[in-house]
């Protein structure tokens, strides 16, 4: 499971097996190699380098070293991981250039905002 903080190093969401979850067990993304959809089947970020990046190359979160525990429901996450798979429509990632800026939306609201593009 890797761990991932924001800016303050506070760990702000977990990526297991793919999954990517906010600490509290909640699914809010999937990766397909660098590309991370979020809840609305939309592209919502890549990640690489360790970082979670937008769109836009700002960072969202950054791979941590934190040894927290988190209890995960896994047939739940797993559950959860498929819906959002079925969502997915269009698989196209464009390319993004990071940046040393930080996102100013946290990772859940990146993650959950729905996006205006069509489906």
């Amino acid at each position: 499971m890797i761990h991932l903080a924001d800016h303050h190093q506070s760990v702000v969401a977990l990526i297991y097996n793919n999954i990517l979850l906010i600490p509290d067990g909640k699914v809010i993304g999937v990766l397909l190699g660098h590309c991370v959809f979020g809840i609305d089947g939309q592209v919502k970020a890549r990640y690489f380098q360790h970082t979670l990046f937008t769109m836009e190359g700002k960072a969202l979160a950054k791979d941590d070293e934190s040894n927290d525990r988190f209890a995960i429901d896994i047939p739940q996450l797993l559950e959860n991981a498929w819906l959002l798979l079925m969502k997915i429509k269009d698989h196209t990632c464009p390319p993004v250039v990071p940046t040393d800026e930080w996102a100013t939306t946290s990772v859940k609201e990146h993650f959950t905002t729905i996006s205006n593009r069509p489906s």
